[in-house]
């Protein structure tokens, strides 16, 4: 009598544990399983980096990976493609393309972002924190050629052109680069001591930048010799 009298009670304990087991569950593991991903991000041809990132507990070797795991939980469908047919403006936003594939609370994931487009380039903006080493700084820049005149009398103006050509930073092994035109260049650099230099098809003065702190305070001028005299 005292056993049967007993089994209700085990059995509400049972379904209490389990169901408090249950509740401290990670929502991750709740919603299909662990997110797993890893992020490949290239500046141009050629020239990449590549980061492991979990959220579940928050891991890997994503640089940014508390505030790219927070932008994906905000998301309700974070990897989802553009809808189809959207009216998008033809505006070039660089060279970068991104790759990120793995499993996110479970499912399957292999997304592609690009800036070659008004759309592509918002939907690279909203996902920043994940393609985008922590605390990138975006530094503008442009190349000058001169002289352009090969003597500069008194009163005359011996013209520096803003140059096409190719904007180059180093820091140790990393390298990104940006295409310069007659307004200039973007460069998105992380945060570290840079190099910056440019190809135009003669010596370039390097240029030390700075974005340890953030933005560099003015406009990076890389000067070019074009050996006229």
């Amino acid at each position: 009598m005292t056993s049967i009298r007993r089994a209700p009670f085990t059995m509400a304990l049972i379904l209490t544990v389990v169901a408090l087991w249950i509740g401290s569950t990670p929502l991750a593991i709740a919603a299909g399983g662990p997110s797993r991903l890893t992020v490949t991000v290239s500046s141009a041809p050629g020239m990449s980096d590549t980061w492991t990132l979990t959220c579940d507990p928050v891991g890997g070797t994503h640089p940014n990976r508390v505030r790219a795991c927070a932008l994906l939980e905000s998301l309700k469908k974070p990897f989802a493609p553009l809808p189809k047919g959207l009216a998008c403006t033809m505006v070039y936003g660089g060279p970068e393309r991104a790759r990120v594939v793995g499993r996110w609370q479970g499912s399957a994931v292999n997304a592609g972002f690009a800036r070659t487009n008004g759309c592509e380039t918002a939907r690279w903006t909203q996902y920043e924190a994940l393609l985008t080493a922590g605390g990138a700084v975006a530094v503008r820049g442009r190349v000058d050629l001169g002289p352009t005149c090969p003597v500069q009398r008194p009163g005359e103006v011996c013209e520096i052109a803003g140059a096409p050509a190719t904007a180059t930073a180093t820091s140790g092994s990393r390298r990104r680069t940006a295409q310069a035109d007659s307004d200039g260049f973007l460069l998105r650099l992380p945060r570290a001591v840079w190099i910056v230099t440019a190809d135009a098809g003669m010596y370039c003065t390097p240029v030390r930048v700075d974005t340890r702190n953030g933005p560099s305070p003015s406009l990076v001028v890389v000067s070019c010799d074009t050996g006229i005299r």
